[in-house]
């Protein structure tokens, strides 16, 4: 009985696998290639002049928001109320803390297409008192001060020991000196 021959190796399969190849190829050098740019919205919160501890600010920030270049117009929000708006795909907003009521605030960009859709980015930040400044700074300095201070007194300490150390290499010299001219 005679093996069968695989389509790969004979003659008539490369043919086929070839007219495979040739068509996928020219397939994709005739059809248009379709690029899907999905499109997108985001910030960026940046202080100008204040304190930002992470989640808790205060004082005067700049908002940049930018869409891809599908994005016909950006809105920005806080807590919900529109605070400015663009019909371009970027978008700038300077605000001061002390401008609106403490506590936390969803700021949301929101951006639309010509076709109607919605893309979004959002940030949750605490607005909070200046008086913050107060008791955050102080606390502040007294952590660099004190680890400054234990980095001296370390420093110091050792310096000490190395000062014991020499004068017992000075004692063990003389000790030396004198036993040998004796």
């Amino acid at each position: 009985m005679q093996k069968p021959k695989s389509i790969i190796f004979n003659p008539r399969g490369k043919a086929i696998i070839l007219s495979i190849i040739s068509f996928a190829i020219l397939g994709s050098l005739i059809q248009p290639t379709l690029v899907c740019a999905a499109e997108e919205v985001s910030m960026s919160i940046s202080k100008t002049m204040g304190s930002d501890f992470g989640q808790k600010i205060n004082g005067k920030f700049r908002i940049r928001g930018t869409g891809s270049a599908g994005i016909t117009s950006l809105d920005l929000y806080f807590n919900g109320t529109l605070v400015a708006n663009e019909d371009t795909n970027a978008l700038e907003f300077n605000f001061d803390t002390d401008d609106y009521s403490l506590g936390m605030m969803n700021i949301t960009l929101i951006g639309k297409d010509a076709a109607g859709n919605i893309y979004s980015d959002q940030k949750d930040k605490e607005f909070v008192s200046s008086a913050i400044n107060l008791i955050l700074i102080p606390i502040f300095l007294l952590a660099i001060g004190g680890t400054i201070g234990a980095k001296y007194y370390q420093n110091k300490k050792q310096n000490k020991k190395k000062e014991v150390n020499l004068d017992k290499t000075k004692q063990n010299v003389k000790i030396k000196i004198d036993k040998d001219f004796m």
